[in-house]
């Protein structure tokens, strides 16, 4: 298959849906595609595993928490993480605004048609987890924990830093952070540091 060059403008898409496809699977073989997701504030998907796709999440807009295994990110514009496939990993926006979060999945894998099935489902339903689980299982997607727990924005820690553990891993402050579980996630901030 012949690859073509093309351009997408801005709040452009490949495709018709709510969701933008910036370059769909079908402009190159299935290796790829990029989407980009626009959230409203506290909004997220349950805890989910990827079976064909790894994930790569950058932020644009806004700010993100974003889990991948045991770890959880605070993203800030200009950062990205990376969710590989059979981790389970899941999202939310805790900015006060929406957010823009481009994800590129590779392979395209089912991803694009996952993103057109999500956008019939009204809101009130995809909450409903035997339809949640339907529209995951349809696209080799495992539900596999709740969605991270919501937070208003205004409670959330606001430190600049390019990757500064939340949670320290300092033996000196291990006494402090007793409380949590071993299984607790480590919680890192990742973005752009901000000027004055």
């Amino acid at each position: 298959m012949a690859q073509t060059a093309f351009a997408v403008p801005p709040g452009g898409s490949r495709s018709s849906g709510r969701i933008a496809v910036k370059v769909s699977g079908k402009d190159n073989a299935g290796a790829f595609a990029v989407l980009e997701v626009l959230t409203p504030p506290d909004s997220d998907p349950s805890l989910h595993i990827h079976h064909i796709e790894n994930e790569w999440f950058y932020v644009l807009e806004g700010e993100y928490d974003i889990k991948v295994g045991d770890q959880i990110y605070h993203l800030e514009r200009g950062a990205s993480a990376y969710g590989p496939r059979l981790i389970p990993h899941t999202w939310n926006c805790v900015s006060a605004t929406p957010g823009r979060l481009p994800v590129v999945a590779q392979p395209a894998g089912y991803l694009e048609r996952f993103a057109e099935d999500l956008e019939k489902l009204p809101a009130v339903q995809l909450r409903d987890p035997a339809v949640e689980k339907a529209l995951f299982e349809k696209y080799e997607i495992e539900i596999a924990g709740p969605p991270l727990p919501k937070k208003k924005a205004s409670k959330v820690q606001r430190r600049v830093a390019s990757f500064t553990p939340l949670i320290s891993q300092n033996p000196e402050t291990e006494a402090a952070n007793a409380h949590r579980s071993k299984r607790s996630p480590r919680i890192y901030r990742l973005g752009t540091p901000k000027m004055a």
